[in-house]
């Protein structure tokens, strides 16, 4: 979901520049930030907004008109990628801090629990584009259907086939019992893996630090993620198929990660998938 910023009414969200006489005592020059990045709560309830603040990001004088304020807001865009189907509301504000000129907020309600990366480009960057990230999780469940039932038969598989090789190398993965929300469960997190894969050299050509450059770090976020959703030892197999397929895709070499490990993660979601149907 690539979004920029672009008013909806004749002010749109820029109505939130307050212009009071403080403007006085404000510099009036570019206002030029460190190191552009996303800061706000890592956590939220499902339907609960999250409050983001923009640090480091390069801005228009605090006196500038409206017309050059949008047309600055136009060329910021946001990217927010979240759990298969998911829906998020995502709005933003442009306001005045004292003493620190206009500050970027942006506001994000997630309407599904998951993993969400939120992603902002700023290609007016004096320095060259900038980009930032900031990973949310949200918490809560959809509440069930209260009336009991038989479980419903799990649609197609949301995640495209992997190539050829990948379907055997996740032959033992598969062929594993696990239970519709647990399979559904793990297969989100190797998406949201290679989403942040994925996106890691994009970010390194902009100067900035993805949340997972290396293999190494891809094996420590899927530890410290993994953990969370609690299902040490409930699936007899499942960690040692896992990582051995990990193993001989990624390989014992420390790298940076590439498209090809994307694959081999999306891959691993489809045949988690597959395993809980």
């Amino acid at each position: 979901m690539n979004r920029k910023l672009r008013p909806t009414s004749p002010f749109g969200w820029m109505t939130a520049v307050i212009l009071t006489m403080i403007l006085l005592l404000l510099a009036t020059s570019i206002v030029l930030g460190d190191e552009l990045r996303i800061v706000g709560p890592e956590r939220v309830e499902v339907a609960n907004e999250a409050r983001l603040l923009v640090d480091g990001l390069a801005t228009p004088p605090v006196d500038s008109n409206m017309a050059d304020l949008q047309a600055w807001a136009t060329r910021l865009v946001v990217t927010v990628d979240g759990p298969p189907e998911a829906q998020p509301i995502t709005d933003a504000e442009l306001s005045l801090a004292l003493g620190s000129g206009l500050r970027l907020r942006i506001f994000l309600t997630p309407d599904k629990p998951g993993i969400y990366v939120l992603v902002l480009v700023d290609p007016t960057d004096p320095a060259g584009v900038a980009v930032a990230t900031h990973r949310l999780t949200a918490g809560g469940t959809i509440p069930p259907d209260p009336t009991p039932g038989p479980a419903p038969v799990p649609g197609p598989n949301p995640y495209p086939a992997p190539t050829q090789s990948i379907q055997q190398a996740t032959a033992t993965i598969r062929s594993l019992a696990l239970s519709r929300e647990h399979a559904t469960t793990l297969a989100t997190l190797y998406q949201d893996a290679a989403r942040l894969v994925e996106s890691a050299p994009a970010a390194i050509a902009a100067g900035t630090k993805p949340e997972i450059a290396s293999t190494s770090d891809l094996r420590q976020w899927l530890i410290s993620n993994g953990r969370e959703l609690g299902l040490q030892g409930q699936y007899a197999g499942l960690a040692d198929a896992v990582d051995r397929f990990l193993g001989q895709s990624l390989g014992a070499t420390i790298r940076n990660v590439t498209e090809a490990d994307a694959q081999v993660l999306r891959g691993l979601a489809w045949a988690v998938w597959e395993a809980g149907r």
